[in-house]
């Protein structure tokens, strides 16, 4: 998801809920990550699509076809 939605939907009652500083953890994030085999879930694409990718991503790790899970 882009910064800027993600400032948008925090309550911005927190001082770390800034566009400056989640640019940071998202890039430092994306840096660690870098090293590792891994799944980009794309957060930005609603509840339904989220739940249905993170299911695909992890579905191998549980001995289960990705290709099973709706």
């Amino acid at each position: 998801m882009d910064v800027k939605t993600s400032v948008n939907r925090c309550s911005k009652e927190d001082e770390f809920e800034n566009e400056e500083f989640l640019s940071k953890v998202k890039a430092n994030y994306l840096d660690l990550i870098s090293n590792f085999n891994h799944e980009i879930i794309d957060a930005s694409t609603g509840v339904n699509k989220v739940s249905t990718d993170i299911k695909k991503a992890v579905a191998p790790y549980m001995g289960i076809c990705p290709d099973c899970i709706r």
